[in-house]
């Protein structure tokens, strides 16, 4: 299954925000909220319109992760003067819009503690998109899937693609022909796994998550227009996040498509 697919580009944007905090603090493990809440006070800043639009959608077309320290593990204890950062991305017409929230070396407060943005960088915006039978993806981040009224921190197949592709829908306005996750069940199975449990704590909840890495292969009896649809939503896992609450810090990941 060599080459690549037929697919459009995954309208997204990407942006790497690093931040220089200007006073001594602490952040909790919500830090994702607080990120969430100072990203609609910057859009709004710039573009009233657009902060109401995308506050008030069905779904959010962004996704960021919580507060990283420079070694790259969350941030608690904040010293003024110290370099911070965190990953956000946008999906949709208005991608690069919704980037415009970081740009201008602004201040920026989460939380009690202010933070002048640096730099910002512009990772590579187009995920890879190529024909593969098999994904590994790693989670970086405590994911989970709403299953009726609870959560379950397994990466459930039918429920990871289902997601991907309405988030596909969305990012690409053209949302074709939807299957269901019992369809999705039948593309791709889960072949080998090493997690472990995570609780991913907001200020008004505990969700049981699950972090690590999992091999995903699809069955080589499903249709081929399907097989490539997987391995394009396994591509653009990286921008979209997976699972629940993927616009406070939950759900990141990077994904490899296999030989």
């Amino acid at each position: 299954m060599g080459g690549r697919t037929n697919a459009p580009v995954i309208p997204a944007a990407e942006r790497q925000v690093f931040l220089r905090a200007l006073e001594n603090g602490a952040v909790s493990d919500s830090s994702g909220e607080l990120i969430h809440g100072a990203f609609f006070a910057a859009l709004a800043s710039r573009d009233a319109g657009l902060a109401r639009e995308v506050h008030d959608g069905p779904v959010k077309p962004f996704t960021l992760s919580v507060l990283q320290a420079p070694e790259g593990r969350p941030a608690e204890r904040i010293l003024a003067g110290g370099e911070y950062w965190f990953r956000f991305t946008a999906m949709g017409p208005r991608a690069a819009s919704l980037c415009l929230a970081w740009e201008g070396g602004q201040a920026l407060r989460i939380g009690r503690i202010r933070f002048a943005i640096g730099e910002v960088r512009h990772p590579a915006e187009e995920a890879e998109v190529r024909a593969s039978g098999a994904f590994e993806i790693e989670f970086l981040s405590p994911a989970a899937f709403k299953c009726g009224d609870s959560h379950l921190p397994l990466p459930e197949p039918g429920l990871l693609w289902d997601g991907l592709d309405r988030k596909w829908a969305l990012a690409s306005g053209s949302p074709g022909e939807m299957i269901s996750a019992d369809a999705w069940r039948r593309v791709v199975r889960l072949r080998e796994h090493e997690l472990r449990t995570v609780a991913f704590r907001l200020r008004d909840c505990i969700i049981p998550g699950f972090v690590g890495r999992a091999v995903f292969e699809t069955d080589k009896r499903a249709p081929a227009d399907l097989r490539s649809r997987a391995a394009r939503l396994a591509a653009f896992a990286r921008i979209a996040g997976v699972g629940v609450k993927t616009t406070v810090g939950m759900g990141q990941v990077r994904t490899r498509l296999l030989p």
